[in-house]
């Protein structure tokens, strides 16, 4: 198989898994909303937010340094594995008895929490092995192991969950459920790599431990605070708000409808990576022009759903988890007016990393990740889930003015306002239509006829031009 095929097939795989993945957490998410109740769906938030931000300190980016590892140097594969697995399993212990002692601490009030903490720790550190096997055969371009198995998971998992839910089980048992498809899945990611590479070399070297751990610490330190910016406020409010578990749910119910609608950005910052990275030294200046529609287009997607989003709020959480969730529906429309934010500085994110400035890159995360926490802590006691939302979008506009600010220093002259301000005024009028029609159409004609009137206001303002069809030819190409 040749290597452009071979890429065609693992990005058509990743975003087909990617999309498979997002629905069975969401379904589940809905189920467990509608079953347990906002309380039960909170105590689940906090659970699985708390176990996979934990259980990153089992990996400390070793995965990640792997791909980079293996992908130069195939012979290192037999040799290292065991290294990296004994580092992993010592690193594992410390998570999981940190977490034990942790969790009686910080939620000693409620005995549900404690007694399921144990098994999702276990999950989500399994996974984590499961993770760096993955990473394996992601640094062999061998990613069409991990679409298969992956959606295998989450199917699984969502699949046994779901009939533990319809027998009346609760939170607790959801747990023994994750742990038990994890093992599963871990011992199928061990089959697969014994039988494409063969048996590891079961000798262990001590003195290296040090060099792995010390290379794999940047890419720790980015994975852990990024995932710190995005989770967070879902382990806080139980312990800030006098509303508890009840809380989380009602914030996590908006919060689990916005993750499912950045995912698209995430594929497409995926499919424009490798394009910056070739035209990086492109001597005719094609990089500024490729990014400037890349921003363009997240702003043209990421402004009108938000725009919606606040429009349809009531609409869409009553139709996704009914009357009980009322409490969400202001929440849900502070936190998609966060979109854009996202939409924008993941594009310039990936822009930073293609010219070689991680390091600014992880300066940014760290920012973010501070102002949120210091945020939260400030404003949920006083405001409740609303603070929460307001320090979620005092994060994002960090972000977004950070990465503004450096790309605009990377590229002179840089066009902003004009795709901006023309993207507003098209929302303005599909936000005018919607509000007038809201409660005379239903939810899927509001929705179909809301993108028609901004495609075709966006048309007639100019924001889109013939050079578009260029440009997505060349994402196709690449």
């Amino acid at each position: 198989m040749n290597r452009s095929r071979r890429i065609a097939i693992n990005t058509i795989g990743l975003f087909v898994m990617t999309l498979a993945v997002k629905c069975f957490a969401f379904l589940l998410v809905i189920k467990i909303a509608r079953g347990l109740g906002p309380a039960g769906l909170g105590q689940y938030s906090f659970l699985i937010n708390l176990a996979i931000l934990l259980a990153l300190f089992s990996d400390m980016g070793l995965s990640t340094m792997s791909i980079r590892t293996f992908a130069r140097e195939r012979r290192k594969i037999r040799d290292s594995t065991f290294d990296l697995l004994s580092i992993k399993l010592v690193l594992s212990v410390i998570v999981f008895g940190f977490t034990l002692v942790f969790i009686r601490i910080y939620r000693p009030d409620s005995p549900p929490i404690i007694a399921a903490t144990t098994w999702f720790i276990l999950s989500a550190i399994l996974d984590s092995f499961s993770t760096f096997i993955r990473s394996i055969f992601d640094s062999q371009e061998k990613m069409l192991y991990r679409s298969v198995i992956e959606t295998i998971h989450q199917g699984s998992t969502v699949t046994l969950c779901l009939v533990l839910l319809a027998m009346g089980y609760g939170v607790i048992s959801l747990s023994y459920a994750f742990f038990a498809v994890s093992a599963a899945i871990f011992l199928a990611w061990i089959v697969c790599y014994m039988r494409v590479f063969g048996w590891p070399f079961a000798v262990i070297h001590p003195q290296m431990w040090k060099g792995l751990v010390l290379a794999g610490i940047p890419f720790a330190f980015y994975t852990i605070f990024n995932m710190i910016q995005y989770r967070i406020d879902i382990l806080l409010i139980p312990k800030l708000s006098p509303h508890g578990d009840k809380a989380v749910g009602y914030y996590n119910a908006g919060g689990t409808i916005l993750s499912v609608i950045l995912m698209f950005s995430f594929v497409f910052v995926n499919a424009i990576y490798p394009v910056f990275c070739s035209l990086y030294n492109d001597p005719q200046g094609r990089l500024k022009k490729f990014y400037a529609k890349a921003t363009h287009y997240s702003l043209f997607v990421g402004i009108p759903i938000s725009v919606g989003g606040v429009c349809l709020a009531r609409e869409i959480i009553l139709l996704i988890y009914k009357s009980e969730y009322v409490p969400a529906i202001v929440p849900f429309a502070w936190l998609i007016c966060s979109a854009p934010l996202v939409f924008y500085y993941i594009v310039a994110d990936v822009l930073l990393k293609a010219v070689g400035k991680e390091r600014l890159c992880l300066l940014y995360v760290i920012l973010g990740s501070l102002v949120n926490v210091a945020l939260n802590v400030i404003l949920i006691p006083r405001f409740d889930i609303l603070g929460a939302c307001w320090a979620t979008i005092a994060c994002k506009m960090v972000m977004a003015g950070c990465y503004l600010y450096s790309t605009m220093r990377f590229f002179q002259g840089f066009q902003f306002a004009g795709p901006l301000l023309k993207s507003l005024a098209a929302s303005a009028i599909m936000a005018v239509f919607i509000i007038l029609f809201r409660d005379r159409l239903p939810l899927a004609a509001i929705l179909g006829l809301a993108v028609f009137i901004y495609g075709t206001s966006g048309l007639i303002m100019g924001m889109f031009t013939k050079e578009d069809g260029e440009v997505i030819r060349n994402i196709l190409v690449h």
